[in-house]
């Protein structure tokens, strides 16, 4: 539900967007939808983006893009398609523009590359493997939720209290109150509700929104890190917040900020799991041009109703 029709009128044909006013003009009103959609603020310096410059903020633009496309589709089996799965949102009328062919849902497996990426740019350990992220255990989930809280002041210490030893950890209703403080954090965090049925994710069901959940996580640690060059990691670019005192959990070592190629890799998971085409190479994510974002916002709109008709 990415809705660009509500603010978006000519701006769909690339015919009316070839000089540089017209061009800051539809980023503008993108990223003003966007922040409206998502309820925070995008530092994105526009002239710099349509030169083709500050790629790492383009980039982490285009995920936080993918994000507000996944918060809501035309379908209502994808209505939460962010927070209740790893379902596609289900297609729209493409006839706005030629690049908009959406790709099929995707795949258990793209799911879990998708997830594996989103977390493990903030963390190494615990190592998000395909077994454990097929069907994600509690203690899986637990040491994950400790160890990103560690490396990037995701604030659970404002919820938390002897929570942080797993040992304090152990049966059910401990289990159940444990996540019921993170993701009330993180409906805080992010002013979005979570639809996750507590009991289902303690007893390793429910697997799909519970993927999308640790990509929800990820995401409002990224919203503000213990660094202030990283306070805005997941809008100012591709750097991961700096590593935080780990003593907390013995699995929450921090990996090395993510190289340019994590980086790629990242985008384009999050922006190919709504479209297959333009295709997120790795030349035109390392430097996007122009051309190149706007084919891409056209074509997220059309796969999920993004809403820019109302701008």
């Amino acid at each position: 539900d990415l809705g660009l029709d509500r603010v978006l009128t000519t701006e769909f044909d690339s015919a009316n967007v070839k000089d540089k006013p017209s061009k800051l003009a539809f980023l503008d009103k993108v990223v003003k939808h966007t922040e409206a959609r998502l309820d925070t603020t995008v530092d994105l310096n526009l002239k710099k983006v349509v030169a083709g410059l500050d790629t790492a903020k383009t980039r982490a633009f285009l995920r936080l893009l993918a994000l507000t496309a996944n918060a809501g589709s035309k379908s209502e089996d994808a209505t939460d398609s962010m927070l209740t799965g790893d379902a596609n949102p289900v297609a729209a009328d493409t006839s706005s523009t030629d690049v908009a062919t959406v790709q099929k849902p995707p795949s258990l497996e793209d799911a879990i590359i998708e997830t594996r990426a989103s977390v493990s740019a903030i963390i190494e350990k615990p190592r998000c493997t395909d077994k454990l992220l097929s069907r994600p255990p509690f203690r899986f989930l637990f040491d994950v939720i400790i160890a990103i809280d560690a490396a990037s002041d995701l604030g659970l210490d404002r919820v938390l209290t002897t929570e942080f030893d797993s040992a304090n950890v152990k049966d059910k209703p401990s289990k159940l109150a444990f996540l019921d403080k993170v993701v009330k954090h993180t409906e805080a965090r992010l002013d979005t509700t979570v639809d996750l049925n507590l009991k289902k994710v303690v007893a390793g069901l429910d697997t799909a929104k519970t993927r999308a959940f640790l990509r929800l996580l990820a995401l409002t640690a990224n919203a503000g890190s213990k660094s202030e060059d990283a306070t805005d990691s997941m809008l100012t670019g591709d750097a991961n917040p700096v590593a935080a005192d780990t003593s907390s959990t013995d699995v929450a070592t921090v990996q090395k900020p993510p190289s340019l190629e994590d980086a790629i890799i990242e985008t384009r998971a999050s922006v190919s799991a709504i479209i297959e085409k333009p295709r997120c190479t790795d030349k035109l994510l390392s430097r996007p041009p122009f051309r190149f974002l706007f084919d891409v916002i056209i074509a997220i709109d059309a796969a999920s109703d993004l809403g820019l008709d109302r701008v």
